[in-house]
């Protein structure tokens, strides 16, 4: 009953995908999942608090871009789009988040090493595997030790090792949003 016309066309337009599948959502208890739904708006449990945290170092910052909309829309030309804040953090306050966790930072690998490979009496081979067995990691840590020290400045001198990966994320169960979330590794041992 309360359903629009636009609204209907939509769910039309969904279900008649060739990519949708009717048991995807058999079994769904669309009842429950509704009032769940409507249980955590209504205590303001919708918004998430991970970025909250005290001196964790999130910034938000509001994003606006342009987008081109048809000549033959209602509203043709180029439009601004205001999307909520963009929750984003500098390498530095993850750097220093990970490196005051004890539990965390005694897994990190902060020492470079050349790894070799010996089958006998031959001739050893370089094995390349982790960031910091690689020759780059090594140099980096020869650079930074040979380096002025500050006056008076007794701490260790280390490279971190950071290594970032994007993929494709579906944000949807069927529809066509996606997201390229960046991900930022520290090198570390796992014992």
């Amino acid at each position: 009953m309360q359903k629009t016309k636009a609204g209907f066309k939509r769910l039309i337009d969904i279900i008649c995908r060739w990519d949708f599948r009717p048991e995807d959502i058999q079994g769904v208890p669309w009842d429950a999942l509704n009032e769940q739904l409507g249980e955590s708006d209504a205590a303001g449990d919708m918004e998430d608090t991970w970025y909250d945290e005290p001196d964790a170092g999130w910034t938000a910052t509001p994003i606006s871009l342009p987008i081109p909309i048809h000549r033959l829309a209602k509203s043709p030309g180029v439009q601004e789009y205001h999307f909520p804040p963009f929750h984003h953090r500098s390498i530095v306050a993850i750097l220093k988040e990970k490196m005051n966790n004890a539990d965390e930072f005694q897994h990190f690998h902060l020492e470079p090493y050349e790894l070799r490979w010996q089958k006998g009496d031959t001739a050893s081979v370089r094995v390349h595997g982790e960031l910091y067995t690689s020759p780059a990691f090594l140099e980096a840590h020869e650079e930074i030790q040979a380096l002025p020290r500050a006056p008076g400045c007794t701490l260790q001198r280390v490279v971190v090792g950071l290594m970032y990966a994007s993929d494709c994320t579906h944000l949807t169960s069927f529809g066509s949003a996606y997201l390229w979330p960046l991900y930022v590794f520290r090198e570390r041992i796992e014992v």
